[in-house]
């Protein structure tokens, strides 16, 4: 059904000019690193997509936006690309906070969306009756399968049993950290340490120190 309409989308922009795709990331900020790698890789995208001839014979236009890593930055943002750039679709999508945060509007404007991060669940659940969000980057519960397969395959083959946690207090961090939690305990681990830290903080040394004195087999890093 998605791909229908999505096909039927593209068809009634092919003789109304170039299509503008609208692109949110944090290009400042605490993610900006993960935006700025994401922003050079749309720019690659557009570079051979328009060398191939566009969209459906159109030439594609994309036109960035920064989050800031910032909820109260990305919806206006979001507004701004929607309602005075006019933009017919949105892509980007890094951060899990600003992803919610924009729910509201995008639902509201009826925007497609075709979102390459921001794995929470909690973005899933803010989503889940928009029927033009595309979501391309596994969900963090199927992350965290398959990073639980690999500790198991470490306390077979390496006797890791104790784990260090520390996670982010955003989203996509303490959603379901007591879920993490209870399933590193079902599966026969010793969680030796849970530790909270601020999401875009820059000074890891005494969480790191921690850990260390908690003397654990795996080091598990949620952010």
């Amino acid at each position: 059904m998605k791909k229908m309409l999505l096909t039927g989308v593209l068809l009634a922009l092919s003789g109304a000019g170039a299509v503008k795709v609208g692109v949110l990331l944090p290009l400042t900020g605490p993610g900006s690193v993960s935006g700025q790698a994401a922003k050079n890789g749309y720019l690659l995208a557009l570079d051979e997509i328009n060398r191939a001839g566009g969209v459906l014979g159109q030439p594609l236009e994309v036109v960035f936006a920064d989050d800031g890593s910032s909820p109260a930055k990305a919806v206006p943002e979001f507004v701004r690309l929607v309602t005075v750039d006019k933009v017919d679709f949105m892509a980007g999508g890094v951060s899990s906070a600003t992803s919610v945060a924009i729910s509201g509007p995008a639902k509201q404007y009826g925007t497609f969306m075709a979102w390459i991060g921001a794995a929470a669940t909690p973005v899933e659940d803010a989503f889940a009756d928009h029927k033009y969000f595309f979501h391309y980057h596994p969900w963090s519960y199927y992350n965290f399968e398959a990073i639980l397969d690999y500790f198991k395959y470490l306390k077979r083959t390496h006797q890791a049993k104790n784990i260090a946690i520390a996670y982010e207090d955003g989203p996509f961090g303490s959603a379901g950290i007591n879920d993490t939690i209870a399933a590193f305990k079902k599966a026969g681990f010793n969680v030796v340490m849970s530790e909270k830290f601020k999401t875009g903080s820059g000074n890891f040394g005494p969480l790191v120190s921690k850990a260390k004195a908690a003397k654990p087999d795996i080091f598990y890093w949620i952010g």
